[in-house]
């Protein structure tokens, strides 16, 4: 708030300059905290996870495969919707170890069929599909 108030007082490219710099960062500021609250909250019908711009809903009848592990710190829901296969990624690292745990544990509730993959089962599946396009 100083710079604006000096570039307003004297018109100075340096205030300006340092205002415009202030602001960006208290905004990246800003928007680092709001995506510190991005998760994802499973009913009995969807998974839905919450962004920061946006929301997704996977529908948990749908939901081809899952990875809610800590390895990587990104948990991610794969769904088939109309033939197409969609993806919802959320961060891990925003969420406490029981919070992945009670995540995990909600949508095995829901789907006992599905494991919960790792890293490296993901990879394999996504490298075999890619082998059988080419």
């Amino acid at each position: 708030m100083y710079f604006w108030w000096d570039l307003a007082q004297t018109g100075l490219t340096y205030s300006k300059v340092m205002a415009i710099v202030f602001s960006v960062w208290a905004v990246f500021i800003l928007v680092a905290f709001l995506r510190r609250f991005t998760v994802a909250e499973v009913t009995d019908q969807t998974i839905i996870v919450h962004g920061l711009l946006r929301k997704a809903s996977v529908p948990v009848a749908l939901l081809k495969h899952y990875k809610l592990r800590n390895e990587k710190r990104m948990g991610m829901f794969v769904w088939d919707e109309g033939g197409k296969e969609r993806i919802s990624v959320i961060s891990l690292r925003q969420l406490e170890a029981e919070q992945v745990e009670k995540l995990a544990a909600s949508v095995a509730r829901l789907r006992p069929e599905l494991p919960n993959l790792t890293s490296e089962q993901l990879d394999e599946i996504y490298s075999l599909k890619s082998k059988t396009k080419a």
